[in-house]
């Protein structure tokens, strides 16, 4: 039995499959217009009414490219060059996306198992552990103040604005969010045809509002899958990374040759996430910018011009706070 090629089909053919009705049928249809083509067959998953139990029955009945195509010629976008693959290939890549959620599951099968054998002095120790950790950063945020000439209410202002709770996600992944303007801007720069692209993929790629089209946790990666298949090294520029939410394009800063180089630190603990940060808060012009108290400047060189307004607020509000529960100490 042929399958059917779930970026193609209409609304009407794909009732033909198992389990999906007419207004199934639709959303998928309507997802991969919002979203571009499907690059797994799991991303049906993210569409509301379709879980593992509707799936499995269809794994077998649908296909993501026509026969004989490549699943590298289905996705090329009109104006965009064809590229090889990243040097460095992301340490999560799509691919994987399975591979992580089941190792994801087998470390709760893991903690939970510890959880249930743990002795009163192994939770002390891990306790203490996390407790040292936090102490040492704190130190190494002091020292940056002192080195820097920056007041340290200035900098522990910068680091509670733009520090997120945790640095990964459930399933081991950094937490990640794509901006489609900052990689509007970069195809741009790179003389691609924006238009056509953005025509293509609007969920990816748009010239305003950088923040549409949130895709909360382990979701924002099937944006930057969609943006990797494009242009590797723009879409990880474009991508803010980490603990410290660090835009891809200031990898030089944070220390490292390659932007590929810097994602694959990200992928490995949140210790990397406040290195980088520290190296990039010590460039002459963040440090300026720092001494004057300058937000609006500050945000414009970590986080770009399309978020500098919204982050020079929430920065001065949060120094203004700081320094009125100072004053009431």
């Amino acid at each position: 039995m042929p399958r059917l090629n779930i970026n193609t089909a209409s609304a009407a053919a794909l009732t033909d499959l198992p389990g999906i009705g007419p207004s199934l049928a639709q959303r998928i249809v309507d997802f991969r217009s919002q979203n571009g083509p499907f690059v797994r067959k799991r991303d049906l998953l993210g569409i509301t009414g379709i879980s593992e139990r509707v799936l499995e029955p269809l794994i077998d009945r649908i296909a993501l490219s026509p026969s004989g195509a490549s699943s590298q010629s289905s996705d090329h976008v009109a104006g965009a060059p064809s590229l090889p693959e990243p040097e460095t290939p992301l340490p999560t890549t799509p691919d994987r996306m399975d591979e992580h959620a089941a190792q994801a599951s087998a470390d709760d099968q893991s903690s939970a198992h510890k959880q249930s054998s743990d002795t009163k002095s192994d939770r002390k120790g891990r306790k203490k552990k996390k407790k040292k950790k936090a102490q040492r950063n704190r130190h190494a945020i002091r020292q940056l103040a002192r080195q820097a000439g920056i007041k340290p209410t200035t900098l522990a202002a910068v680091i509670k604005t733009i520090a997120l709770p945790g640095g990964f996600l459930k399933d081991g992944r950094p937490a990640a969010w794509f901006n489609g303007e900052a990689f509007w801007m970069e195809l741009k720069q790179r003389g691609l045809n924006t238009k056509a692209i953005r025509k293509q993929y609007p969920t990816v790629v748009h010239m305003k509002n950088p923040g549409k089209y949130p895709l909360k946790g382990s979701k924002e990666y099937r944006r930057i899958n969609r943006a990797v298949r494009i242009h590797p090294q723009a879409a990880l520029r474009a991508t803010y990374w980490g603990k410290y939410q660090m835009r891809g394009a200031l990898y030089k800063k944070a220390g490292f040759n390659k932007v590929n180089a810097f994602v694959h630190a990200v992928h490995d603990s949140e210790d990397s996430h406040i290195a980088a940060m520290l190296n990039v808060l010590q460039t002459r012009k963040i440090t300026q910018a720092l001494k004057r108290r300058d937000w609006p400047a500050f945000a414009q060189l970590y986080f770009g011009n399309s978020q500098q307004k919204q982050w020079a607020r929430s920065l001065h509000k949060t120094y203004r706070q700081l320094r009125k529960s100072k004053k009431r100490r």
